[in-house]
């Protein structure tokens, strides 16, 4: 093994561009920075031989990928440019731009110097997204080594952190995250995080305005990540974001990251410039019309959008008689100047205004559109997200194949229509008004949102390498279209349909199975209204399993009482039984023992009265778990042998699998390991033979318990691990948990202390998430006796008396052991 490396000789640009990037004027800054001598860094830098190390601590330090750059060039970036090929911008057109010149030389300056993010505000319309694309295409001209990554926030999308940065991900190469990952915002901020200080990615990201209100993040953690970026040592990526809004707490970061940080507000074009705009589309400007155009111009600040659409006017309504136009439309303008130069008015309220003004105006130039290009338009406004040009002109259906080419051509000739690669789309602003238009005929409308839902059903197609969320992006939005039509039937028909091509699922089981928890919230709360009775008791059960899998243990609550009302008036006695025991668990998840077992109980009489032999089974079930977790061992046993007898009778291997496992997992505490082992082997093996992954993980490690006890640690850790490793795959936090304390344990008899406490403390972060009470007091009962053992007695005692209260709190049997503890503790800090 060599004992020194270099870089690759193609590569001394690449690095002296991350030396840059990065902020150091010289080798000689960078030396001081890392505490190396120059002469070291020099070697690195012109590609002769370094130690490992030191070759290893210089590649972090700017953020570069060590085995990337021991490569030739051929091998490594020109397979990125061939990849990448070139930016393809979906605005912005080098031929018809014209001015920003100054603004453009200084940002793109910025960007390729030390600035990370560039945040540009402004309205609705006034060319931030092009502004973008402009700035991205001109850093490629001069540094083609980067990958371009341009996302835009659409109406459809989730506000939460967690999916913004799943999509990011997932455009950059991301696609397999476990589900526990998939909605946990550290874990995909550290992940995005690195890979953005790693490679060199430029992040153009528009319309976060839908992530924000009040003025602040919806989600805090698009704030807390944004700050990382500009506190960690070394930052490769580039980000450009544009919103119409700045978040009040982003106002300081002037000050706060002055050399890494900067807040661009947009505003119109300048007078000459917008002349050049309206030469550049086509209008032929001279004495006559010059001033006419520019006081056009003025009228409007320069507002880019509502010259794109008066361009587009004048040279389809008025065939480029300005003049004309200008005859019928001159009172408009002077009003609008006037109310707009006004002294009475603030700078907020000048914008307010300057954006109603804008609006009036998009709106006037597209009620002078033809008939058929109207009624396109106003149709194309159902559609939520970019699709297909096809999927436009299929909504005319009572339009000949020529009138709709007519329609759309009309459309694409004023500009209105924005392409992304083959997709299509409206400009927030026009699909806005569009909509407000088509609402005001309910038959057209309707029929507008059916005939988009079966296109979605009918004719979408996923790319072959496709994320799983996209896989289903269909039904998704046909069942959006079809709650926005208020078509309650085929909206409930298709939420409880079975997917044959997803092992015969519904919709919302795969969401949840994938991981796709906050997307199911969305749309779960989205339809409950108008589904029909059945499926909205369902809804409110789903909402409530969301919110139990975050840990929102009081929402999931409220989600499944609402759920056992509205089966309650409509009689269901099948959706009262299923939201009530998740209410059951729920309320032991809070730590309600005494409640939950009320209503387990209640269910488990009714059941009884009823004859109902699978809600008896579940009842029973459900008690034996919270028996078994509160530590009434025995009673745990009774119950779930008895629900086991029922299960067997109606043959269900999940229910089965979950007692088994609960009764070897009761034996083992009250230590009889003979019928411990017996039970949980047998769900060991039905786990595998139903191909069930949570039963085979959960089997594993209560294996792994059972040989904790046994004082086989070696081989209870084998156990522990193995079954850690699939619950981490699936998602499955409080598996993950109870792994981590019993490999902790181990570790303790072992006499690895230090190793030991990683992992409890690594297993009371996954307690502390969730809230699991229980696990807390476990964990820190057992950190007391590893302190206690190291004679650190402080940390012992401060443990054990947490450990205490949330046992003394919850009324366990722990709170007896603790107590003994803590005497033993207490008794050595007098000696």
């Amino acid at each position: 093994m060599p004992r020194s490396v270099s870089i690759h000789p193609d590569r001394k640009q690449t690095i002296e561009d991350s030396l840059k990037r990065n902020g150091f004027l010289t080798q000689g800054d960078f030396a001081a920075h890392i505490g190396k001598a120059v002469s070291t860094v020099n070697n690195f830098f012109t590609a002769k031989k370094v130690a490992i190390s030191t070759f290893e601590e210089i590649c972090e330090a700017l953020g570069l990928d060590k085995r990337e750059i021991q490569k030739p060039l051929e091998s490594s970036q020109d397979k990125a440019v061939k990849e990448t090929s070139e930016i393809i911008p979906t605005l912005y057109n080098p031929e018809k731009w014209v001015g920003r010149s100054q603004l453009i030389e200084k940002l793109l300056n910025q960007l390729q110097q030390n600035t990370r993010i560039v945040w540009l505000t402004g309205l609705s319309g006034i060319g931030k997204t092009t502004l973008g694309e402009c700035i991205a295409v001109k850093a490629w001209e001069s540094d083609p080594f980067f990958q371009w990554l341009h996302l835009e926030i659409s109406a459809s999308q989730l506000p939460d952190f967690a999916t913004g940065v799943r999509e990011i991900l997932s455009q950059l190469g991301e696609k397999d995250l476990d589900p526990q990952e998939m909605n946990d915002p550290k874990r995909l901020s550290d992940r995005l995080l690195q890979k953005l200080q790693s490679s060199f990615y430029w992040l153009q990201i528009d319309a976060l305005e839908k992530l924000i209100s009040a003025n602040e993040f919806i989600d805090s953690y698009w704030l807390i990540f944004l700050e990382s970026c500009l506190n960690t040592n070394h930052f490769s990526s580039r980000l450009l974001l544009t919103s119409q809004v700045l978040p009040n707490s982003l106002i300081n970061w002037c000050d706060r990251f002055s050399n890494i940080w900067h807040q661009e507000t947009l505003k119109g074009l300048e007078n000459e410039e917008s002349e050049q705009y309206f030469s550049k589309n086509g209008i032929v400007i001279d004495e006559s019309n010059q001033d006419i155009l520019t006081g056009i111009s003025q009228t409007y600040e320069g507002h880019p959008l509502v010259l794109q659409v008066i361009t587009g006017e004048i040279l389809q309504v008025y065939q480029g008689d300005v003049t004309t136009y200008w005859q019928v439309n001159q009172a408009e303008f002077e009003q609008v100047s006037r109310e707009l130069k006004s002294s009475r008015l603030t700078e907020t309220e000048y914008n307010e205004q300057l954006a109603r003004r804008v609006r009036e105006r998009v709106k006037k130039s597209l009620e002078q559109l033809p008939e058929k290009a109207i009624a396109l338009l106003c149709r194309s406004a159902v559609y939520r997200r970019p699709v297909l040009k096809k999927f436009w002109l299929d909504l005319m259906t009572e339009y000949s194949p020529q009138e709709q080419i007519e329609a759309y051509r009309v459309l694409g000739d004023r500009a209105l229509i924005e392409t992304e690669k083959n997709l299509i789309r409206l400009h927030n602003l026009v699909r806005d008004i569009a909509y407000g238009w088509l609402r005001e005929n309910e038959i057209i409308w309707k029929a507008a949102e059916l005939k988009a839902a079966e296109l979605w059903l009918n004719d979408y197609q996923p790319e072959e390498d496709a994320e799983n969320l996209e896989k289903v992006r269909g039904y998704l939005e046909a069942l959006y279209h079809y709650c926005d039509a208020e078509e309650s039937n085929k909206l409930s028909n298709l939420f409880e349909h079975k997917l044959s091509l997803y092992q015969n699922k519904t919709i919302y089981s795969l969401l949840f199975q994938w991981g796709y928890v906050q997307d199911l919230l969305k749309l779960c709360e989205y339809i409950k209204d108008r589904v029909s009775k059945n499926v909205r008791i369902n809804c409110w059960n789903e909402i409530g399993i969301c919110h139990d899998f975050l840990g929102n243990y009081d929402k999931a609550a409220k989600a499944y009482n609402n759920s056992v009302k509205t089966a309650r008036n409509f009689n269901d006695y099948l959706g009262m039984r299923a939201a009530s025991s998740n209410l059951g668990l729920t309320l032991y998840h809070k730590s309600k023992f005494d409640d939950s077992v009320a209503i387990l109980l209640h269910n488990l009489a009714v059941a009884q009265k009823l004859g109902d032999l699978s809600g008896q089974g579940l009842a029973l079930s459900t008690l034996g778990v919270v028996f078994l977790e509160i530590g009434y061992f025995q009673k745990s046993i009774d119950i779930s042998e008895e629900s086991l007898k029922i299960y067997k009778k109606v043959h269900d291997l999940s229910q089965t699998n979950i007692l088994l496992l609960n009764i070897g997992s009761a034996y083992c505490h009250l230590r009889n390991f003979r019928k411990a082992k017996k039970y949980l082997q047998d769900a060991l093996n039905l786990s595998r033979k139903d191909k069930n992954l949570y039963g085979e993980g959960s089997a594993l490690i209560s294996l792994g318990a059972m040989y904790v006890q046994l004082n086989k640690y070696y081989q209870a850790m084998n156990y522990l691990k193995k079954g850690f490793k699939i619950l981490e795959k699936i998602g499955h936090t409080r598996g993950q948990e109870i792994a981590l304390s019993n490999i902790g344990i181990c570790l303790f008899y072992l006499g690895k202390y230090n190793e030991a406490i990683t992992n409890l403390q690594n297993a009371l972060k996954f307690a502390d998430e969730i809230d699991d009470y229980v696990g807390l007091a476990f964990v820190y009962r057992h950190l007391a006796e590893i302190y206690y053992t190291k004679k650190q007695i402080k940390f012992a005692q401060q443990h054990c008396k947490q450990a205490l209260q949330i046992a003394t709190e919850l009324g366990i049997p722990l709170e007896q052991p603790c107590q003994e503890l803590l005497s033993k503790i207490e008794e050595a800090e007098n000696c």
